[in-house]
């Protein structure tokens, strides 16, 4: 992808001290909201791939055996286990505009 396609529209951090400084100033009431879990609400695009290694990827291959041992492989004594990535997830390019276009309908 190229950069262009996975960036968000983003605030200005001097407009938001505007903001902030007027609605205090004119003692209105702000809310903020926090969205649990947002990015992964989309599906991913395009094949993503994950690398996990060390105490994860033996966590995971300890609660779920039959699931992960096959994939699982140690290298140089660490763990590790490639996955794919279903939905988007926080710290992924796209996942940041793939959240924006499902709350926006783009």
């Amino acid at each position: 992808m190229q950069k262009e396609d996975t960036s968000t529209p983003t605030v200005v951090v001097e407009s938001l001290f505007k903001s902030s400084t007027l609605d205090a100033h004119e003692r209105r009431y702000v809310t903020t909201i926090d969205m649990p879990s947002a990015f992964m609400q989309v599906d991913m695009i395009g094949e993503v791939h994950m690398k996990l290694e060390g105490k994860l990827a033996d966590l995971l291959t300890k609660l779920e055996p039959d699931l992960y041992s096959k994939y699982s492989q140690t290298v140089n004594g660490t763990s590790i286990i490639y996955v794919k990535l279903r939905k988007a997830l926080y710290g992924n390019l796209q996942s940041a505009i793939l959240f924006w276009q499902d709350i926006t309908k783009q």
